[in-house]
């Protein structure tokens, strides 16, 4: 007998996930010459290169006409955003790509400036959340992004029914911060406890507990609940982590800790200076009454002030618009 012919799946060894791209793809050697690279020279007993321009250059070009987005991907796949936008924009010609990155952000990239411009021309709705995007710039990092934005569902608990109309609720929307879409609900007046509207806030400013309305010749307050808050710090004042959860507030309460991150700032190259700007928030104690709340913003200044501060406008105008 054969025994090479025989198969017993109780002895089948199960095929490993390195075997299967192992069998189905062949890595060759670089083509290019290794030679005409740069050499890495040595900076503070640590290897150190500079990357030449054409070399920098040529990866830029790769995303000339991309875009950066950013969503809030809590309770969704990349694969269902990536499938809903295909499916809004329709454009068949377009040759796209979706490059996944952290903290919700991810790279659209295109291969025409009319491509580009067709896309960030209009809005874009994402499972109720509007699609933030910038132009692709060099040197983008997630990590560093600061974002107290998030798309909120707020509920005007027993407000008059003759203000459940859609221009009625998007204009008491805005005393929150930009209204995105109403609840199909309440337009369709399906039930009468409360008005639902989903509002783009951010959460660094004064929440208020209610808004003044004047509407038929009759004044009154207007209380607002909102159910689901996002994680937010205010000590670093972004969405993403709360105060307990702060890296800050520890390093604060452990004062080596501190002295550790210092010794490592101070470590840096010598073109960089770590300095803490403080800048001051107005809030309120009550309905009528104000109170002052400080944030800390960490800023690093180059030598390349110019192309710094573009990257900063950029990012404020993504993070904060």
């Amino acid at each position: 007998m054969n025994l090479t012919s025989v198969t017993n799946p109780n002895l089948v060894k199960p095929i490993s996930f390195a075997d299967t791209v192992k069998g189905r793809k062949t890595l060759n050697p670089t083509t290019i010459d290794l030679s005409t690279l740069p050499n890495p020279t040595l900076k503070e007993g640590e290897p150190a290169l500079e990357i030449p321009t054409d070399l920098f250059q040529e990866g830029c070009k790769r995303f000339q006409h991309s875009l950066i987005a950013r969503l809030d991907f809590t309770g969704l796949k990349f694969s269902e955003v990536k499938q809903t936008l295909m499916e809004q924009w329709k454009f068949s010609s377009i040759q796209r790509s979706f490059i996944p990155m952290s903290k919700g952000f991810f790279i659209v990239r295109l291969t025409t400036a009319a491509d580009k411009e067709m896309i960030r021309g209009s809005k874009w709705m994402v499972n109720q959340q509007q699609l933030r995007m910038i132009d692709w710039y060099p040197g983008f990092n997630p990590e560093k992004q600061r974002t107290s934005h998030a798309a909120t569902w707020v509920r005007f608990l027993g407000l008059h029914m003759e203000l459940w109309t859609e221009r009625s609720l998007l204009t008491i929307g805005k005393a929150l911060g930009t209204p995105i879409v109403v609840d199909q609900r309440t337009l369709g007046l399906e039930y009468g406890h409360f008005a639902a509207v989903l509002v783009d806030i951010d959460f660094s400013k004064h929440i208020p507990e209610c808004i003044h309305l004047s509407a038929g010749g009759r004044k009154f307050w207007q209380y607002i609940d909102i159910q689901h808050y996002p994680k937010f710090c205010s000590i670093c004042n972004i969405i993403g982590h709360e105060d307990d959860e702060c890296k800050r507030k520890l390093a604060k309460s452990h004062p080596s800790m501190e002295s550790e991150k210092q010794l490592v700032r101070t470590e840096k190259p010598a073109k960089q200076v770590w300095k803490e700007v403080k800048h001051r928030n107005s809030g309120k104690e009550n309905i009528e009454s104000n109170y002052n709340d400080v944030e800390t913003t960490i800023v690093v200044l180059n030598d390349e002030e110019n192309v710094l501060e573009t990257i900063k406008q950029l990012e404020d105008t993504f993070i904060f618009s």
